[in-house]
Parts: C-alpha cells; structure tokens; sequence
C-alpha cells in the first residue's frame, strides 16, 4: 500500500505483512499510525484504508497456542 507523508510529502509503501499485522493486532481502532522513513512524521492512516487493500474474504491467522 503506497502512502504519502503529510509533512515532506513523501512517498513510501506499506508491506502487505505489515498492513496484515496492522488489522490482526487492532481491528478495532480506527486509525494506524505510520512513521515517515524520511522525517519520522507520524501519520495516521485510517483501519478502513487498510482493510480495503486486504483480498476479499481475508481473515486474521489463528493464535498460536
């Protein structure tokens, strides 16, 4: 998934891994929160986003026991 900084405009991309981990370790918070590689800007991508960039029918992995 490909974001933009708000503050130096630049572009970077989130892994599918981490946009996985980013929904199975919070599905019900409404916002992530990127840090820029550039400036370290925090910003706040919405959980909806995300979830939309993940294939139909995708469901978290089973907890390990």
């Amino acid at each position: 998934m490909n974001t933009r900084c708000y503050k130096c405009g630049w572009n970077f991309a989130l892994s599918r891994e981490v946009v996985e981990g980013a929904v199975a370790a919070a599905p019900d918070e409404k916002f992530y929160v990127s840090y820029c590689p550039r400036c370290r800007q925090a910003n706040k991508i919405p959980m909806q986003q995300l979830k939309r960039t993940l294939p139909a029918g995708w469901t978290p992995p089973a907890a390990e026991a």
